[in-house]
């Protein structure tokens, strides 16, 4: 398609475009995996900003539309799966914040409309990406933070992952967004075509070096760990009457491993707060564990009284003294209801059992196993690269 073409195309619907290509994206991630869409994606977007007239807002909000709505399908699983709460409370609760989240690429949209006075070389390969990267910057940061689809995240197996050890994710978007700038710069501009293709080329060559080399080595002896999963349907997890037979499991299965260095245990394996079972339960796994010399990390709720929280923790065993670890970034609307003071209506409503926690930004601590000092996280703080 020749340029007037793709102009007449993008023109004639840039909003359903925009979110045609933030559902493509999608297709990035995993479990499907094709990060060449994670590319193509803002390359459309790009040319869209770059070939159509008039307020960009709009165009930036539908892609965002497109890709969180194909790509936060879990959170309304989450909700309507484990509170009992039928489909349209779940439904208008997902799409409420899904549209939140999508305003964030329709401000970056609008933003981009700002310097249209600009060459479209340099708002293609400089404007664009660094808009984009500072948007995400501050998507993962702003309200606790909901870094969920940011583009360094879809290229895990691209050449572009090799610069995953020196930029982390926000420097991995940089480069995707770049690409996707320097390819729709190529698709429509007249001149300097050459260094344009150059540098698209000596991006991706240098990435694929990277992955070549090795930035770590190994330091003391090897580590044995055995990681325990009792699979406990989420449905019975937090029933009365499946805490006893959940605790017996767990501690059966831990015996059989107690020759590990390490054994860890899931997110609120002992769904109960840590008091209930200190005594009973705690005390005497505790004393197992250090006889046996090997280190437990368990998923508990710790309660705090005096504030009148509870906590997604961890604890360590093993050591002289307990390590614990609090969960600080907490997946909305399953584990905390966000806008709490304006929501307050809702609160009733939510049935998820323990979806109240309390995020608690405490200095991540480091345990001691054997020869190594081991970090901590819980599942949805996986997606804060910056912080792992």
């Amino acid at each position: 398609m020749n340029d007037r073409g793709m102009t007449r195309l993008l023109l004639r619907m840039p909003a359903v475009s925009a979110l045609l290509a933030g559902g493509l994206t999608t297709l990035a991630f995993a479990p499907f995996d094709f990060w060449i869409m994670g590319v193509l994606g803002p390359m459309l977007l790009f040319l869209i900003w770059q070939k159509t007239a008039g307020p960009s807002f709009r165009s930036g909000f539908f892609y965002g539309f497109g890709l969180l709505g194909s790509g936060v399908s879990w959170l309304y699983v989450s909700i309507a799966q484990f509170g009992d709460l039928g489909w349209l409370f779940p439904l208008v609760i997902t799409l409420g914040f899904i549209l939140f989240i999508s305003l964030y690429y329709g401000l970056l949209g609008w933003l981009a409309r700002q310097f249209d006075g600009l060459s479209a070389g340099i708002k293609l390969v400089l404007i664009y990406p660094a808009l984009w990267v500072s948007m995400e910057w501050f998507r993962g940061w702003f309200l606790t933070g909901f870094p969920w689809l940011q583009p360094g995240y879809s290229q895990l197996d691209s050449p572009l992952a090799g610069y995953a050890p020196l930029l982390g994710v926000l420097g991995v978007s940089w480069m995707v967004l770049l690409t996707a700038g320097l390819l729709s710069d190529l698709l429509t501009g007249k001149t300097g075509r050459t260094w344009r293709a150059t540098l698209l080329l000596l991006i991706w060559l240098s990435g694929w070096w990277m992955t070549e080399l090795e930035w770590s080595r190994p330091a003391g002896e090897p580590l044995s760990v055995a990681l325990v999963q009792g699979n406990i349907p989420q449905a019975q997890k937090w029933l009365p009457e499946q805490l006893s037979p959940s605790l017996v499991l767990y501690a059966n299965l831990t015996k059989k491993n107690l020759d590990r260095d390490l054994i860890i245990w899931p997110e609120t394996a002992v769904s109960a707060f840590q008091f209930q079972v200190e005594e009973a339960f705690i005390v005497p796994l505790e004393r197992l564990i250090r006889e046996s010399g090997s280190n437990l990390v368990f998923g508990v709720v710790q309660m705090d009284a005096l504030r009148d929280n509870y906590y997604n923790a961890l604890v360590s065993l093993g050591n002289e003294e307990r390590d614990h670890y609090y969960k600080g970034h907490l997946v909305p609307f399953t584990e905390y209801l966000p806008f709490k003071s304006l929501l307050w209506p809702l609160v009733d409503l939510f049935t998820i059992p323990m979806s109240d926690f309390a995020a608690r930004q405490a200095p991540k601590p480091l345990m001691r196993v054997g020869d190594h000092t081991v970090g901590m996280s819980i599942c949805y703080e996986d997606a804060f690269g910056s912080e792992m």
